[in-house]
């Protein structure tokens, strides 16, 4: 028993080491997979509602119903409501308007939607990023 699992064991090892060069992790990729999770992902970034879906195109060109980040950490959404953002650990954004409210926004590729619902959000919606002008 001990000889066939030194031989699974032994298969796998080669298995791994006959990975093409091109596969080998470069570590300014991950350098860069960070990133997207950190600040910078968002500086400068306008956010749709893309559900339910009540004009996502006019929200990225005027602000309807979109968040705009800025570098600052300021956030201004629908053009009315305003406050601070940062980025949690997990890549999140905490979102804390002037008035005091405070609401996460789990963050998913280039979707994210709130933890819960707030007095500007539902927990249902989906904003979507917009497109680099």
């Amino acid at each position: 028993m001990l000889t066939a699992a030194a031989a699974a064991l032994g298969a796998a090892c080669a298995l791994l080491a006959v990975q093409p060069a091109n596969a080998q992790s470069n570590p300014n990729d991950r350098i860069e997979d960070l990133q997207l999770l950190g600040p910078e992902r968002f500086n400068g970034t306008m956010w749709s509602q893309s559900y339910p879906g009540l004009d996502y195109d006019r929200g990225c060109q005027d602000g309807f119903l979109a968040f705009a980040f800025n570098e600052t950490g300021y956030f201004i959404y629908n053009q009315r409501m305003d406050g601070s953002w940062e980025v949690d650990p997990q890549g999140n954004l905490v979102l804390r308007t002037r008035d005091g409210e405070r609401l996460r926004m789990i963050v998913n590729g280039d979707s994210m939607s709130p933890q819960r619902d707030a007095s500007f959000a539902k927990r249902t919606d989906i904003y979507t990023r917009c497109p680099q002008l």
